[in-house]
């Protein structure tokens, strides 16, 4: 269960004044640490904004991290054993990790975004 988000990094680059016709978003997630069935989950939020010719207008980039709680000792165990291998979560905190940062990151980023005059960071669901 995630129990509390961070951020610790805000960083907004406008490099030219043109249209932003594109929107693009990336997560990454740089780091996992872990303490007995707590998670600490290290990750960057992008978003980039492009005019017509495909060329970037600027990035709207958060980094920080979240605490998740697993079940028991194990199953953080299993997390991190995971993460060591593959440099990615397992489906089901994936699944609620990425619904966490588009929430938290769309909703913090648009204060951001509208600073810089860009649209708000907020990812749209495929259909």
């Amino acid at each position: 269960m995630i129990k509390e988000f961070f951020i610790d990094e805000i960083v907004a680059i406008r490099e030219k004044e043109k249209t932003v016709t594109s929107l693009k978003f990336t997560v990454t997630f740089d780091s996992l640490k872990k303490d007995n069935e707590v998670l600490d989950i290290y990750y960057t939020f992008s978003a980039l904004y492009e005019d017509s010719e495909n060329s970037k207008v600027g990035e709207i980039r958060l980094v920080g991290h979240l605490i998740d709680k697993e079940e028991n000792e194990e199953m953080a165990k299993m997390v991190n054993d995971y993460w060591n291998t593959k440099k990615s979560l397992p489906k089901g905190l994936l699944d609620k990790v990425l619904n966490v940062l588009n929430f938290e990151c769309g909703a913090r980023g648009t204060l951001v975004a509208y600073a810089m005059a860009f649209p708000p960071p907020i990812p749209l669901g495929k259909s």
